[in-house]
């Protein structure tokens, strides 16, 4: 939740000019899968803080504007980022909130959905370390409300990657990934072994 404004404070601009837009889709283009890991990053804000259907966001009817112009091989990357991300995000809340001492700071924009990208990519995804947080860390500059925090986010997802198997380990698919009714449901049903199995198949 955004903190209110101080009293007497200056506002901070609520939208970038055309010109500013511009210059950051040229800056995405530049590197490539930058544009597919800004476009998951914005599309997890909006399901998870705005309630929009995933599939809402990568259907052609109402296809997210960060998708059209990407190819249908950086669409799908896309679309495995925000899935593995939105199917472990108890996981991977809790193992930022192990790497983050003070939490997220107050008014950082997108730099969660950020993190929370490239944590899904080191942690469940087969893709580079050094690519992930790379590319994590040029999406924090792209944004004036994330900038600040570029060098913040190089070093959690470093440590991620570094400490990624122990980090894991202190997860549970059963209590941070599974939704709190269900888990409850299937203790009560099947026992708190099976029901810990059935969570981890859910995970795979």
């Amino acid at each position: 939740m955004k903190a209110p404004a101080r009293a007497g404070a200056p506002r901070a601009k609520s939208r970038l000019s055309e010109a500013e837009k511009q210059a950051i889709e040229l800056a995405a283009s530049n590197y490539p899968g930058l544009p597919a890991r800004l476009a998951a990053s914005l599309i997890l804000g909006e399901v998870v803080g705005a309630g929009h259907a995933l599939d809402e966001r990568f259907s052609p009817d109402t296809l997210h504007p960060k998708l059209a112009a990407l190819e249908p091989r950086d669409r799908a990357l896309a679309r495995s980022i925000a899935t593995v991300a939105l199917r472990r995000l108890g996981s991977i809340r809790h193992i930022l909130s192990k790497l983050l001492d003070r939490g997220l700071p107050k008014s950082s924009g997108a730099l969660e959905w950020i993190l929370v990208a490239g944590a899904a990519q080191i942690l469940f995804l087969d893709v580079p370390d050094h690519a992930a947080v790379d590319l994590a860390v040029r999406a924090t500059r792209l944004d004036p409300k994330t900038v600040p925090y570029a060098a913040l986010a190089n070093a959690v997802l470093r440590n991620l990657a570094r400490d990624r198997s122990s980090l894991i380990a202190e997860c549970s698919a059963l209590d941070h990934d599974t939704p709190s009714w269900l888990a409850a449901r299937w203790r009560k049903t099947y026992g708190a072994a099976t029901a810990a199995a059935i969570a981890r198949a859910h995970g795979e």
